[in-house]
């Protein structure tokens, strides 16, 4: 079995849509089930064995260096001086990670009940060794608490997983319901060895005044090796967004857990 050693997390974000949460933290600090939103993807990396956790913060986000004080991982962080997109900050890493296997996840995505997503991605990557990425429902009910993002069209390939033949660009507002049971892709993925080389070539495809997303990498693989993504057990919830937040939280007091 291929083993993920290093999970990246970008958390240098200004975050400015939280701030009518919660005006003095970051949102990777707002509380979930008693503990900060980043401990949760932290548990994501640990339970799937990674040996090396890989922050990317920026000036005035120290706080999050002491809430992962602990971690059954070693944590190190790195800085992003200007916030040019995920995959700017992912592009960072690549002296520490090397040509590896590496997994990805958003502090301000949270899976519950959790941890296990990670786990089940990396077994994905290492049966097909192809880069595969996490979905989710939405329904009429929760599209509103996601962002217009993450829209894909999707293959079956077998159970839980699927190909993706198609990525659609991220719009304003929240996410629209083309049909029902749609399911939109997440902040958690796991990619191989060749990550850094995609990621050199999609800074290619994007204007240096554009924000450098991680929608750049993933065209790269759908070009290239392909992309699978996998509904895996639970939910994903979007706490970058107040109303997504707010809905994790409810999630959690009904099973038990104190925010």
């Amino acid at each position: 079995m291929t083993a993920v050693r290093h999970l990246l997390i970008p958390a240098a974000g200004l975050g400015t849509r939280m701030r009518m949460v919660d005006a003095e933290r970051p949102k990777e600090m707002l509380p979930l089930n008693g503990k900060p939103a980043i401990s949760h993807t932290v548990a994501e990396g640990v339970d799937a064995g990674v040996e090396r956790v890989i922050v990317i913060i920026r000036h005035g986000k120290e706080m999050i260096r002491e809430a992962l004080v602990g971690v059954e991982a070693e944590v190190i962080y790195l800085y992003q001086e200007v916030p040019r997109g995920e995959a700017d900050a992912l592009a960072l890493a690549e002296p520490l990670v090397g040509r590896e296997p590496v997994a990805v996840a958003y502090p301000d995505v949270v899976h519950w009940p959790g941890p296990g997503a990670l786990k089940r991605l990396a077994a994905h990557f290492s049966e097909h060794e192809l880069p595969v990425i996490a979905l989710t429902e939405v329904t009429a009910d929760t599209a509103h608490s996601f962002g217009n993002a993450g829209r894909v069209d999707l293959e079956p390939l077998q159970g839980e997983l699927f190909h993706v033949r198609r990525l659609h660009a991220k719009g304003p507002g929240h996410f629209i319901l083309r049909f029902p049971g749609e399911m939109r892709t997440c902040g958690m993925w796991v990619a191989g060895e060749d990550l850094f080389d995609h990621l050199r070539g999609a800074r290619n495809d994007v204007p240096m005044d554009r924000e450098f997303s991680d929608s750049a990498i993933m065209r790269r693989f759908l070009a290239g090796p392909g992309l699978l993504a996998a509904r895996v057990p639970g939910t994903f919830f979007d706490v970058g967004r107040p109303e997504g937040y707010y809905r994790c939280v409810a999630a959690m007091d009904q099973r038990g857990g104190t925010v």
